[in-house]
């Protein structure tokens, strides 16, 4: 018992912080009064050192010596998991929770399972089960907000990962969560503050640096974006996100030659990534560079042809290069895959609105947009008084 304790600490220490799968262990290798001896412990040494094979070896023999133990069962699945063989981890799993019925390791580890291959009722119904057996296990609460959080159930999740934070024996992951469900809701204020708590626990949590750089964009506090994501690259100097992100905080800034620099060593990292390459329109269309923006955002879309923001991209540089024709149709293509009545929509309905002659309107949908993201005032203002110059000048439009 003293040595599987041991082992466990070790693994506490070595493990937490990193990714979700590797803490399992600390509920895994729980310290229970087992006869699994030293093949149990053999396994748990191969698995510090990541010989993943050689442990599932080890746990493998201990089962074997000792049928009726979970232990090196649920042991064995928490490797399995690291490995991403979801499957072969379900079946000790469904094997461990008939040997252990009252014990919440196996079910939550099967929620897991079940969630890593998008089951999420399977897993739902298994982490709950967790908590109907553990009800302060702060990690199932955490790990069931996520799952509301990925099926938009904002308020669902909020709940959830609030009371695992209350618990505070999961780290910095329901704060960082929280977040990401602080920022779906919009409340940024929420968001930073989040991102800011799991940065305490966590202080080279490079994710929370780019949702906090992510979201002061969006309350347009574009130093201290700046200094998030530059924060990131330093963590993590090959992290396409943080430059790309930095890339648009400088934009609105004012910076456009470092908004190109950054936007183009994120394609330099990754030439896959077609979010940059319309970024990087975006900032050509700011520039008037209107040529190049088309040539970026329709590579954008032809690698991507889902996006809405691909089309309005390329709808605002038409409309720059004089093709009205060419920039209604992709700004309205833009609004059909946001969903006309989304606030995703309302900057390219805006354009709709100004090329169509319904000045009126699109002042109304470029000031909603401000209002949901300040730092797009810098780029939007003009347009917005050219359309109260235009509305006061001409004729009422026609119906829409």
């Amino acid at each position: 018992m003293l040595a599987t304790a041991v082992s466990t600490a070790k693994i506490f220490r070595l493990r937490q912080g990193v990714k979700r799968h590797q803490i399992i262990l600390l509920l895994l290798l729980a310290i229970v009064n087992r006869a699994s001896g030293d093949h149990l412990e053999e396994g748990h040494t191969l698995y510090l050192k990541h010989d993943l094979a050689g442990a599932i070896a080890e746990y493998t023999k201990a089962m074997e010596e000792n049928p009726d133990d979970v232990l090196p069962l649920r042991a064995r699945a928490g490797v399995y998991l690291e490995l991403g063989k979801f499957d072969a981890a379900l079946a000790d799993l469904d094997q461990a929770v008939e040997m252990a019925p009252a014990d919440p390791g196996g079910y939550f580890l099967r929620a897991y399972a079940e969630e890593s291959k998008r089951n999420f009722s399977a897993a739902i119904a298994d982490y709950r089960k967790t908590l109907e057996l553990r009800p302060n296990y702060a990690m199932a609460w955490n790990n069931l907000g996520n799952i509301k959080r990925e099926q938009k159930d904002f308020d669902g999740a909020l709940a959830d990962l609030t009371k695992a934070v209350r618990l505070g024996t999961a780290g910095y992951r329901p704060y960082y969560n929280r977040a990401l469900v602080d920022r779906s809701l919009g409340d940024y204020a929420g968001a930073v503050a989040d991102c800011s708590k799991a940065i305490e626990w966590k202080p080279d949590c490079t994710n929370a640096y780019l949702v906090r750089g992510g979201v002061k964009i969006l309350q347009g506090d574009l130093a201290g974006s700046i200094a998030d994501f530059s924060k990131t690259i330093e963590l993590s100097p090959t992290n396409v996100f943080g430059y790309n992100g930095r890339s648009m905080a400088e934009l609105y800034q004012g910076d456009v030659k470092a908004a190109l620099a950054d936007i183009n060593k994120a394609i330099d990292l990754d030439t896959n990534y077609s979010t940059a390459y319309n970024d990087r329109g975006w900032i050509e269309v700011v520039d008037d560079d209107f040529d190049h923006a088309i040539i970026d955002a329709t590579h954008a879309i032809q690698m991507d042809s889902n996006r809405f923001a691909y089309f309005g991209t390329r709808g605002w540089a038409l409309w720059g290069k004089g093709d009205t024709n060419g920039a209604l149709k992709d700004c309205r293509k833009a609004v059909e895959l946001a969903g006309a009545e989304t606030l995703a929509a309302a900057n390219d309905q805006g354009m709709v609105e100004y090329i169509t002659g319904h000045y009126d309107q699109a002042v109304v949908d470029w000031e909603k947009v401000i209002q949901h993201d300040a730092s797009l005032r810098t780029v939007l203002e003009p347009w917005i008084q050219k359309a109260k110059a235009a509305a006061n000048d001409a004729p009422a439009p026609p119906g829409k």
